[in-house]
Order: C-alpha cells, then structure tokens, then sequence
C-alpha cells in the first residue's frame, strides 16, 4: 500500500522541519548546552531527520507518480530529478506540490485563472508571492502542452506586474 500525502502529513513535516531548524538553531550554541541537553538534542534531531527523509521519500514518489501523465514526453527523467531536488526541504516541496496542483489544474480543463487558484491554495498552507514564478515556469517547462504550459507562464507574468 503506497502512503498518500494528506493534510496531516504536510502538517508533521512542517512540524519536523521546525524542530530541524530549532535543532540547527541550538546546535550553534554549543557551548551553552549542558552534555544531556546536547544528547536529548542530537537524539531528537536524528530521529526527526529520519522520519523528514521517509516523508521526503513519500512526496518524491506521489509527484513523480503525477508526472506521468501531466509531464512532456521526453521530459520525464528531467522530472525525477527537478522532483528530487525539489523535496529535500519543506519550503521546495510545497513549491513542488503546487507545480503538481497548477498543471492538474490545466490538464482538467481549467481556466488560467483557476490553474493559478490552485497553484495558491497548495497543501502546504498556500504559495508565498515571491515563488509563483518558479512554479509558473516549471510549469511551462514540463507541462505536457507546451503551448498552454507557456500561455499559462505569460499570464501569471502579467498578474505579478499588475
């Protein structure tokens, strides 16, 4: 049975990728941590790092899944890799699900701007400003109809000048 990413698996990976960077955060202060604070820390950060990595591995197998049948002929090993890439940190695998959800989107018929609503309204709790580009772009790169994959570019260009 394959794990299917649900809103409580988003919700306990951005609760892992908290406790990742608090970890980090603390781990900087070294000197300041007593040696059982510093075995309580490393214990816990390696248990989290473990299950991020299992979470991660679920996320790069649903959007490779995705990919097949929304992804460019050709384009596909191009993808396993973007999705690769694009699932090693919380913040790029929201970016990823919303590339997922924007070509959805558009290969169910819907308008530009109903792609773009979706693009927004991840699973991750929504897209920041900023990285609708990448996830426009993305989309036109390996979207399955060029053509609309770059007309759907072009109009979210135009919504962010606006």
């Amino acid at each position: 049975m394959t794990a299917r990413i649900t809103d409580r698996t988003v919700g306990r990976w951005n609760f892992i990728d908290a406790n990742l960077k608090a970890w980090r955060s603390e781990s900087n202060k070294e000197d300041e941590l007593t040696a059982s604070q510093r075995f309580y820390a490393d214990a816990n950060a390696a248990a989290w790092k473990t299950e991020s990595e299992s979470m991660s591995q679920m996320f790069r197998s649903e959007f490779v899944k995705a990919g097949e049948s929304l992804v460019r002929p050709g384009l596909h090993d191009e993808w396993a890799a973007f999705v690769s890439d694009s699932t090693i940190e919380f913040s790029s695998a929201g970016i990823m699900d919303s590339v997922v959800c924007a070509m959805s989107a558009l290969a169910e018929g819907a308008t530009f701007e109903e792609a773009s609503s979706a693009m927004y309204a991840n699973r991750w709790g929504g897209l920041p400003e900023e990285c609708a580009s990448v996830v426009a772009e993305k989309v036109a790169q390996f979207y399955k109809d060029k053509s609309t994959g770059e007309a759907f570019r072009a109009y979210c260009s135009g919504l962010q000048r606006e």
